[in-house]
C-alpha cells in the first residue's frame, strides 16, 4: 500500500467504525455472507492502488481486534467520538492529529464507510483520481 512516487499525492484512507448503534446494534461486525460487514470495505481498501495507508478508527475492542488481524492500522479513539450525535469530522480530526504527531502529512484523506459492503477497490481508486 505504500507508494514512493513523490509526484503523486499521499493518500490515507479512514474507516470510522463505532461499536454501538441504536438502530442496529453492532452492525459493523454483523455477519454478511460469512464475514463481518466491515470486512468488505477493508478488503477493497487494502488492495487499492491509490491509498498509501488504510486506517480504522474505532471505540470497539472487537472491531479493533478484527481489523488488526486483517493487517489494517487501527486507532482506538475516545468513546465520546462515537456518540449518537458525534460527527465523522471529529473522528477524522482526531486521526489527523495522530498522523501529525507521527510526522505523517497526507495530501488527501479518504473516508470510507464500514456499512458500505458494495464499495469496491475500483470505486475507491476512481474517487481518488477525480
Amino acid at each position: 500500500m505504500i507508494r514512493n512516487d513523490a509526484s503523486r499525492p499521499i493518500v490515507f484512507g479512514v474507516i470510522p467504525a463505532k461499536g454501538s448503534s441504536i438502530g442496529l446494534p453492532g452492525k459493523n461486525m454483523l455477519l454478511m455472507a460469512r464475514h463481518p460487514m466491515i470486512h468488505y470495505v477493508l478488503a477493497s481498501a487494502m488492495v487499492s492502488a491509490e491509498l498509501d495507508q488504510c486506517w480504522v478508527s474505532t471505540d470497539s475492542d472487537q472491531i479493533e481486534d478484527y481489523c488488526l488481524k486483517q493487517g489494517v492500522h487501527v486507532l482506538k479513539h475516545d468513546p465520546l467520538l462515537s456518540g449518537e450525535t458525534s460527527s465523522t469530522f471529529g473522528v477524522i480530526a482526531n486521526i489527523v492529529k495522530l498522523w501529525e504527531g507521527q510526522g505523517e502529512y497526507p495530501d488527501i484523506v479518504v473516508t470510507m464507510r464500514a456499512t458500505s459492503p458494495l464499495c469496491e477497490t475500483e470505486d475507491i481508486d476512481k474517487a481518488i483520481r477525480l
